[in-house]
Formats: C-alpha cells, structure tokens, sequence
C-alpha cells in the first residue's frame, strides 16, 4: 500500500513539475505563444469564440499556477478537477485546429489527471485543506 501512495505522490509531483515548466517557457516566451495562439484562433471552427481569444493568452499562467499546486499538494483534489476541466478543453480546441500532436499531449495529462482524482491518495501526501490551511498563516 505505501508504494502505491508514494507512486501516487511521485506522479502528482511529476505532472506539476511538467506544468510548472511548461507554464514557465511560454512566458518567457510569451510572444511566439502569443503568436502560436493567434494562428490558431484563425484555424478554429468550432471554438472560433471571440471570449475564448481573450482569455487565451492566460493559459501559460492557468497552467504554472495548477503545476505549482500540484507539486507542493495545495487544494490538490480541486486542482485536479480544475485542470481535467481546462486541458480537456485544451484538447478540444487543439483537435479543433487540426494539432493532434499538441492535443494527444493533452489528453494524456487529462487522463494521468483523472486517475489521480479518482484514487483516494491525493490527501496523503499533500496538504489537507480541512485541516492543515490554517498553518500557513
């Protein structure tokens, strides 16, 4: 049982860290995301939404923020259901404009992700926002 647990904590802590990265080149990069955001807006059929290409330019920072509480367990089990929600859409956008490589990518994180949920280890070796919140302050 304990190294189911710990292989629990070591896959939440590895799809974090990728988050976190990721989150982190596309700011530094900002620009070519932005660029990369626009091409594809231009591609869309279904998702060509004018909300949604305003709120695409925060998904570097939605991404590094659900990474960063994954890897230090913060809120984990609402920031699992929050990045199942937002990169399954992620992976609809990216089928919609025609970037399966992106997409699959996706939908391996929301796969990883939603297994993650659905095993009840997320509070094991995380904080537990019932309980431990209080001693951040």
């Amino acid at each position: 049982m304990k190294i189911r647990t710990l292989f629990y904590a070591c896959l939440r802590i590895v799809i974090g860290s990728y988050l976190v990265l990721y989150g982190l080149y596309n700011v530094i990069q900002y620009s070519t995301f932005l660029e990369r955001v626009d091409q594809y807006f231009v591609k869309a059929h279904f998702f060509d939404i004018t909300f949604l290409e305003a709120l695409a330019p925060l998904v570097p920072f939605e991404a590094f923020i659900i990474g960063l509480f994954l890897v230090i367990g913060f809120f984990t089990k609402r920031t699992l259901k929050i990045g199942v929600f937002l990169f399954s859409f992620f992976s609809l956008f990216l089928i919609d404009v025609g970037r399966l490589d992106y997409a699959i990518i996706y939908a391996v994180i929301v796969f990883i992700m939603a297994i993650l949920l659905l095993k009840d280890n997320y509070n094991l070796y995380s904080i537990d926002f019932r309980r431990d919140s209080f001693l951040f302050l």
